[in-house]
């Protein structure tokens, strides 16, 4: 479920079928970290810098 247009955290939250708690435990981290932006209405975005990662990361699952 990678996207590039915001998304709020309740849809993540119902895409990946978590809590709601640990959807906004683990976006205030990618934050931190500078991956997502919060943008108004509790709606995130990726930022530059998590466009880039997303872009370049192994995703070969084991």
């Amino acid at each position: 479920m990678v996207r590039s247009e915001p998304i709020t955290s309740d849809k993540i939250s119902e895409e990946l079928n978590l809590d709601k708690n640990q959807i906004k435990f683990h976006l205030s981290m990618l934050e931190t970290a500078l991956f997502v932006e919060k943008k108004d209405n509790d709606t995130y975005v990726l930022t530059p810098r998590g466009v880039a990662y997303v872009e370049n990361a192994d995703w070969e699952i084991y």
